[in-house]
């Protein structure tokens, strides 16, 4: 899904896990188009709080290479601790399971 307003250059991508890996260079050549012209590129990132969603977080940053700003508005570890939510390691077979454990 893409909301887009070309006035004000906002954008809403919606991208699912490892298979939106193929639009990660089209979404970053779209950001530099707004850097261009003189916009701001902010970036609010929602996902899982498990392994692989922290390195779908990251590897999408490190990829895109575009963003002013960057800030995950959801799910945070503050939420965790404050909604007291349970625990939700990932699955066992996530090779990157075992790096935040």
């Amino acid at each position: 899904m893409t909301v887009a307003d070309d006035e004000v250059g906002e954008a809403l991508e919606s991208l699912w896990g490892r298979s939106a890996v193929g639009t990660w260079n089209p979404a970053g050549a779209a950001v530099g188009s707004w850097l261009s012209a003189g916009r701001a590129a902010v970036l609010l990132f929602a996902g899982d709080l498990d392994p692989s969603g922290v390195d779908l977080e990251r590897d999408f940053l490190a990829r895109t290479a575009c963003w002013d700003h960057a800030e995950r508005v959801s799910l945070t570890a503050e939420h965790v601790r404050e909604y007291d939510l349970p625990p939700q390691p990932g699955k066992g077979t996530d090779p990157r399971a075992t790096v935040r454990r």
